[in-house]
């Protein structure tokens, strides 16, 4: 409906021009209190340039219990978000008009809420309403609200303001007072928790939604990561006792934060209440098996076994290669536990005792489900016999079994729901698969294969059309997986023909990829939508191979196709891969990877559109990014991770434009983590320098005035000059001397002058070797007016203070880079007295051995060697270096070159020791080439 709010085009002209007379004249599109507004519209007419703005409302709330109240400023259209925010929504605009002769017009946002009325603040999306000039029209389903506003100014190539670009966030919401009737509210959320290890009733552990929302991590879920890495850190100290299913959430987050906490256990068994282990990556001892046997279970899935053969060993076995797996299980399990399991996992290729599955029967009568996946089956462990001793079995997982030459004895298993066997090859061409027609509960069925096929005529996993001719129907199956197996589109549909309750197929990397079939839910990679829900898919399984092949699409969208994407599926894609950051397990280090690939690498993060649209997003992405990077699990992902942090560094300074600013607190941790991951070794210092100098230029001087507070980002700065070569010296000492600087923003004269009385007075308050290196870098590089203006009376009695005492090798640095100025100052004849400093710096080459510090800079070496105004304690202190650091010295062929000069010329001033002195380390580096 239209409310009152809707605005004739005649009144919007005739307002418009009394606006060009009266600039604080507005009008107003804003619904009754109560109202939402349900759609945008903007329509060219014959009275209006850009065209008649509309609104629609639609109630959500009793109007007595609704405030509704403008902004406190109008929107200032930098890209920031802005207008309403928490629990209100939009409830309509003033309308002020910014150009007379475009007519291009801002809207201010009024707010509204109710206490009746909750909004959804973690579902929202960004979408945009309109492109420049044109008419558009924008509307939003009934469970949806407008809410915060983003705008930008458009101008022509005049530099005219022709119109605004809108972009508005959109959240769901509930009112109390209005309830939203949807097709979501006629069916019960379906749980989508349970594994095969858990779920001992045979349920699908995965539900296919038709929304393309990834699946968010519950409160409930998020507290038992904390709870975990909080005992891990040692500052959780267990004094109470927790239920069982928080026991088992905590425990399950213990093993994955590292399988080692099994361990554990002996110290939390009297505190945690588990009844689930999945120790499939954990190595147990003999020291662990009367732990574990404290605990009442319910599901235990076992990993490596082969540690346990010489404590559990097979006696009929005359090769001792098999375990007494019954004998093992007895001693794992108590008797509550015997008597309450319903899942056991068992993978692995290690071989158990003869006919272990029936003495299993006996020790485990309540088995639903198990898990034997890797085994191989031969005469003395057949498929047969296996199903004919676990009849009741509801659950069964054979993926990646071997040996198996048909399916023949399955048909015993008549309560069987869900089958997992992935990757199995029957050896038996006809007939292998007929018998899963016999299961008539069968619901859920995993035939995907672990190996890409490579074509579809030599790869020999065509599952599907090998149940097409085996004439297999399963009249109950509701679910398929047969991903990275060899289908065609026309067997598919056969397939799907012959089982008429099945609701999703998913078929991930075959040849139906790009297909779609509309009498059912397929996921493949045939659209957005679908690539997003087909990644929730895997790694909800935990399936890497196929979770990176749906990585690969969403970088092929951002690379090559984006030009052909809406801004609400590039928004789907962005939160898609914050997601996959932030929710992801430590094991999915390959598919994080590739999260940062993407970011790093795809084209569409230079393109304009992005800058333009999604750039008031970067901040945050960025600080995901860097966090989940230093967290990375493996060392060699990291290091890969960190070159593309680098890149993402640099598109993120490289996205703001003229005119917008980073926040500050992003800039500050932006900065920061640059001048870290240099320090670490991470970045070169000529990509982290490009990060900083480009940051620096789009900063504020209120921006400055807080980095200047900021001392602990000065002191990473100037550490950098241990570990960089001296050809950046310039450049840090010019971002430190900006840093440091708090005069008034018209002040930029950043002179040498200044930089070294910045610098200095810097040292006086924090005397470290490393500022010194700077100072003597702007030694050399200063004027000699520059030099007696800067090195006071007062300057030289503070470094003259550091060589007064004898110095122990650890305290030798300071002494050592003072007296390297002091020659340079002697080189550069700018002090008075200088017999003073020299007969310092003769003590100090006489009675210190500063072997460990050398004069590694050639050019300082020269400037030293070559200047007529040197005395000889400076020559034999620049020598000194030349012998110690020899062919490590920067630049060292040019000053090799410079001393052979000066011994056949002006050396001959010097006296003879010096010079002979000289000789010795000419012919000894000469020798050493």
């Amino acid at each position: 409906m239209y409310s009152q709010a809707t605005i004739p085009s005649i009144f919007l002209f005739a307002t418009l021009l009394s606006i060009a007379f009266c600039a604080d004249i507005d009008f107003a599109l804003i619904c009754d209190k109560g109202y939402r507004v349900s759609a945008i519209k903007r329509a060219k007419t014959a009275y209006s340039l850009l065209g008649s703005l509309t609104v629609e409302c639609e109630q959500i709330a009793l109007g007595e219990s609704t405030n509704c109240a403008p902004q406190q400023s109008v929107p200032k259209c930098t890209g920031l978000l802005e207008g309403c925010t928490g629990n209100t929504w939009l409830g309509g605009f003033h309308v002020y008009l910014l150009e007379n002769t475009t007519q291009a017009a801002v809207l201010d946002p009024v707010c509204c809420s109710s206490p009746s009325v909750q909004i959804d603040s973690g579902s929202c999306i960004n979408d945009q309403l309109n492109t420049g000039t044109h008419d558009f029209s924008h509307s939003i389903v009934a469970d949806l609200v407008y809410r915060g506003w983003q705008c930008w100014h458009q101008y022509d190539k005049k530099a005219k303001l022709v119109d605004l670009l809108w972009k508005t966030e959109i959240c769901p919401f509930q009112s109390s007072d209005f309830p939203v009737i949807t097709r979501k509210t006629d069916c019960e959320e379906c749980s989508c928790e349970c594994g095969i290890e858990q779920c001992s009733n045979g349920a699908s552990p995965v539900k296919i939604h038709p929304a393309s929302n990834m699946v968010i991590p519950t409160l409930f879920q998020l507290a038992s990561k904390a709870v975990a890495q909080g005992i891990d850190d040692r500052k959780i100290k267990m004094k109470f006792i927790l239920d069982t299913e928080s026991s088992n959430a905590v425990f399950r987050e213990l093993l994955n934060l590292y399988p080692e906490h099994i361990r554990s256990l002996k110290e939390l068994r009297n505190r945690l209440k588990v009844d689930k282990m999945d120790l499939r990556k954990c190595r147990i001892d003999k020291e662990d098996v009367p732990n574990i046997q404290t605990s009442n279970l319910r599901s235990l899935t076992l990993g490596e076994l082969s540690q346990l053969r010489d404590e559990f060993p097979d006696w009929y076995d005359g090769s001792n290669k098999s375990i007494n797996i019954v004998r093992l299980l007895h001693r794992l399990m108590n008797r509550n536990s015997r008597k309450m399991m319903t899942h056991l996992g068992i993978s692995g290729k290690q071989e158990f005792g003869m006919s272990w599955e029936k003495h299993i029967t006996k020790l485990l009568p309540n088995l639903l489900s198990i898990e034997i996946s890797s085994k191989i089956f031969h005469e003395r462990f057949q498929f047969s016999k296996f199903c004919i001793a676990f009849p009741n079995l509801q659950v069964l997982d054979i993926s990646f079994t071997t040996g198996l030459t048909n399916l023949k004895g399955i048909k015993q298993l008549k309560n069987l729901q869900k089958l997992t066997m992935r990757d199995v090859r029957l050896k038996d061409k006809e007939d292998g698969y007929r018998e899963l027609s016999e299961l008539k509960h069968l619901k859920y069925l995993d035939v995907s294969s672990k190996i890409k096929p490579t074509g579809y005529a030599y790869n020999p996993h065509r599952i599907i059309a090998a149940l097409l001719a085996d004439k297999v129907r399963m009249q109950s199956l509701e679910f398929v997986n047969c991903s990275m197996t060899s289908v065609m589109e026309h067997e598919l549909r056969g397939f799907i023909q012959n089982h008429p309750k099945l609701e999703a197929v998913v078929a991930i990397d075959t040849e139906c990829e790009k297909g779609s079939i509309h009498e059912i839910n397929v996921l493949n990679n045939s659209s957005v939508e679908n690539i997003i829900k087909s990644l929730e898919y895997t790694l909800l399984t935990n399936n890497e191979a196929l979770s990176k092949h749906c990585m690969f699409h969403i970088f092929k969208l951002f690379e090559s196709d984006h030009e052909k994407l809406q801004d609400s599926e590039i928004d789907d894609c962005l939160k898609t891969l914050c997601h996959v950051l932030r929710h992801g397990s430590k094991e999915n280090s390959v598919v994080k990877y590739s999260a940062f690939h993407i970011f790093a690498e795809a084209k569409f993060f230079e393109t304009n559109r992005f800058i333009a649209f999604f750039s008031s997003e970067v901040p945050a992405i960025t600080t995901l990014f860097y966090r989940t990077g230093r967290s990375m699990k493996y060392k060699w992902v990291t290091k890969y991770v960190f070159s593309l942090l680098v890149k993402i560094f640099e598109r993120t300074v490289n996205s703001v434009t003229l005119g917008r600013l980073i926040p500050t607190k992003h800039l500050n941790f932006l900065m920061e983590e640059t001048i870290s991951m240099i320090a670490d070794r991470h970045a070169t210092p000529r990509q982290g320098l490009r990060i900083l100098e480009k940051s620096d230029r789009l900063m504020s001087w209120e921006q400055y005035q807080v980095i200047s507070r900021d001392s602990e980002m000065i002191v990473k700065l100037f550490k950098l000059v241990d570990d960089s070569h001296f050809y950046y010296y310039e450049r840090i000492i010019d971002l430190a001397s900006k840093f440091m600087q708090k005069g008034n923003s018209d002040d930029y004269d950043y002179n040498y002058v200044r930089k070294f009385n910045l610098v200095f007075q810097y040292f006086k308050e924090v005397p470290q070797l490393r500022v010194l290196k700077v100072l003597r870098h702007l030694t050399g590089m200063m004027s000699e007016n520059q030099l007696k203006e800067c090195y006071t009376e007062e300057v030289l009695e503070n470094l003259m203070s550091y060589t007064d005492n004898d110095c122990s090798d650890q305290e030798i640095g300071i002494p050592f880079m003072v007296i390297s100025i002091f020659c340079l100052l002697l080189a550069k004849n700018v002090i008075a007295d200088r017999e003073n400093i020299n007969s310092r710096i003769k003590k100090f080459c006489i009675d210190m051995d500063f072997s460990h510090f050398v004069l590694d800079h050639g050019h300082i070496v020269n400037m030293i060697l070559t200047s007529k105004y040197s005395t000889d304690d400076c020559i034999v202190f620049a020598i000194r270096s030349i012998e110690k650091s020899s062919r490590r010295l920067d630049g060292f062929k040019e000053v090799f070159r410079t001393l052979k000069n000066l011994l056949d010329g002006r050396f001959r001033e010097y006296k003879t020791e010096t010079r002979e002195y000289a000789e010795r380390v000419y012919i000894k580096c000469k020798n050493d080439q």
